[in-house]
Formats: C-alpha cells, structure tokens, sequence
C-alpha cells in the first residue's frame, strides 16, 4: 500500500473491465511542482467515481507505480479536508510517495 499525495492533471485512456475502470495511467502534480505517474491503474466501481481530473488529496493505492489498484481518496477541497502539506509515511507496510521528490518513503 502506498499513498499519492497531490492533484490528478492527467488520465490516459480507460477501459470499462468486469472488475472496475482501467486506466492506463494516472498523473498527479504533487506539493512542490513534481509530477509523478501510475501506470495500468484499476478502479473498482464503487471507487470510480472519485478517481477524477483535478481531484486534489490523499489518494491510497495497492501495488507498484507500474500496476496500482485504487483503493480510496481522502479529498483536500471538500469536508473533512485531508492535509497534504505533510505526506509523512504510516506504521507498517504503508508507503507515501511524498512531495520532496525523493520517490518512494518507507
């Protein structure tokens, strides 16, 4: 599991499959100007609808930047904002792909 912190700017095309939405990727302008994409993203339905141009927040995926499944959102323009100023990793197995620019922190 790992989180992208940041807004979506770009989405390549995208496949309706039985098991959700597949894009071939995702691009997310993160704190700090640095753009980072996934590639081969997969949204299950119920998650779909989240999963949008110029969504802005925390947004949690499992897998590696080649072959993500989307797993949820923590938006930051709405109620109950996420805070994406700091992007700092979580216990465990928790992952963040943070705003320095220095890829993947553990």
């Amino acid at each position: 599991m790992f989180t992208m912190c940041g807004m979506v700017v770009s989405m390549g095309p995208v496949v309706s499959k039985p098991d959700g939405l597949k894009y071939d990727f995702v691009e997310f302008l993160q704190v700090g100007g640095k753009r980072t994409s996934l590639f081969n993203v997969l949204a299950k339905p119920a998650d779909a609808d989240v999963l949008g141009l110029y969504a802005i927040g925390e947004f949690d995926f499992d897998g590696d930047i080649s072959a993500s499944l989307f797993c949820g959102l923590r938006r930051a323009d709405g109620p109950g904002m996420a805070d994406c100023s700091d992007c700092a990793a979580t216990a465990g197995s928790t992952a963040c792909i943070g705003q320095t620019g220095t890829g993947i922190k553990r």
